[in-house]
Parts: C-alpha cells; sequence; structure tokens
C-alpha cells in the first residue's frame, strides 16, 4: 500500500512539474484579429480567434497581413513576409505592471500599446535587426519604405526611443521618422528625427493595411487620383433640367 501512494505521488509531481512548464512555455498572450491571406501561428494556419502564446513564431507570407490583439489591447500588425516572435509578456493590472518584448526579425509592422502604456511599471521593448525600440505608450510604424533602401521608425503618437550600437535618437512629435541606412562597410546610427514627407508616410503605411496589397508601382500618384475622383463625383451629382 505504501509503495502504491508513493508511485501516485510521484506521478502526480511529475504531472505538475509538465503541467507547470508547459503553461508557462505556451502562455497565451493574444489572438489573431485580423488575417489577410496566407499567416501561420507556429505550425497553424492563422485564423480570426487563434491563440498567440509566447515563443510562437508568428509569420506571414506574400502579400498577406496579420493583426494580433493582446490581453491589454495592444495591437501588433505585420505587413508581408513578416517575422516576429513574442519573447515576454506580462499584464498585472493590479501591480499596474506590464511587460512585452517582442522580437521582430523580418517585414514592417505598426504597433499601438494598449493598457499597458498606461501602467506606472512597464518595459515594452521591440527587438529588430537594425535597432531596438523603446516604447512609452506609443503607436508608430516600422520596416523598409518601398522604392527606398533604408530602414525606418516613423512615430504616430506617443514617444519611442531607436537605437543601435553606434547610436540612439528620441522621437517624440507624430510624424517624426528616422532612417538608418544598411551596414555595408561600417553601421549607421539612426538618422536625425525630421519630418516624414506625406508620400513616405503613405508607402510606408500602405505595407501594413488591409485590402489590395498593391506595390508601389501600381499606385497611381494622388495628382492623377484626384481628378478622377472629382469627375465622377460631378457626374453622379443630379443635373440641372434644361430649359
Amino acid at each position: 500500500m505504501n509503495q502504491m501512494r508513493v508511485r501516485r505521488i510521484a506521478i502526480l509531481t511529475c504531472l505538475l512539474l509538465v503541467c507547470g512548464s508547459t503553461d508557462a512555455f505556451a502562455q497565451v498572450v493574444g489572438a489573431v484579429s485580423k488575417v489577410q491571406k496566407q499567416a501561420n501561428i507556429g505550425s497553424i494556419q492563422a485564423e480570426v480567434g487563434t491563440p498567440v502564446s509566447m515563443n510562437q513564431e508568428v509569420r506571414t507570407g506574400p502579400g498577406a497581413r496579420l493583426q494580433i490583439t493582446f490581453r491589454d489591447e495592444t495591437v501588433l500588425t505585420l505587413g508581408e513576409n513578416a517575422t516576429v516572435v513574442v519573447d515576454r509578456f506580462v499584464y498585472n493590472p493590479a501591480s499596474s505592471t506590464g511587460v512585452l518584448a517582442l522580437n521582430a526579425t523580418q517585414g514592417a509592422f505598426r504597433f499601438a500599446t494598449g493598457k499597458l502604456g498606461g501602467m506606472s511599471n512597464k518595459d515594452v521593448t521591440v527587438t529588430t535587426p537594425q535597432a531596438a525600440l523603446a516604447v512609452r505608450g506609443t503607436e508608430f510604424w516600422a520596416g523598409f519604405v518601398p522604392g527606398e533602401y533604408q530602414y525606418g521608425v516613423l512615430l504616430l503618437s506617443g514617444k519611442v526611443d531607436v537605437a543601435n550600437s553606434v547610436g540612439s535618437v528620441s522621437l517624440a512629435n507624430p510624424g517624426e521618422g528616422t532612417d538608418i541606412p544598411p551596414p555595408v562597410k561600417i553601421d549607421y546610427p539612426p538618422s536625425d528625427p525630421y519630418v516624414w514627407p506625406p508620400d513616405k508616410v503613405a508607402r510606408a503605411l500602405a505595407t501594413t493595411e488591409f485590402g489590395l496589397a498593391l506595390g508601389p508601382a501600381n499606385l497611381l500618384p494622388a495628382a492623377i487620383l484626384i481628378p478622377f475622383f472629382a469627375q465622377d463625383d460631378d457626374n453622379d451629382r443630379p443635373r440641372p433640367a434644361s430649359p
């Protein structure tokens, strides 16, 4: 009887250890809230509602878009051919503590903090091959702007610090961005913050927008589109009857 009891205790202990380690490894941090074309959460094809856990590789394919909403309502939107892993996520409203660490190794993304941004004790970071981004209650875009060879970070609200091994800058005004040339013979620091021109902002944000995925070569200039739509509007208006 004693031997059987010892065996049961040993089995129960092993199960608790296994389950505990599995929960720690596969902690669910959010879920897919929107998807376009092919995307995967780990080995599973992404659909609306697919859970996202820590340490899972999130990937998008050609022309794809994927939006993840975290438990605190932080929103991460990926463009095509992107890869991201959630390294750490802590959301504790009781102690006003929040931690989010992302590793974005490929592709463009847009990031907007949720309730983590308002917490007293927060640490929100995004690591990319070009720079580390320290987020402070912020919405921003990062990636390669179509038609350019530089990596860019564009601030939409809040504040974000952009740093690599040779320099750092702070983006504090919406519309400001920084560029990081790819290393050839030397590493380059982030450029001084400057206001991105409207056409550059549009090209950047288009990489993470849902809908018809068009490349820069497929986009007609606004100078052509505006008169075209204005002409359509004129045709739709009722015209006065001829006397």
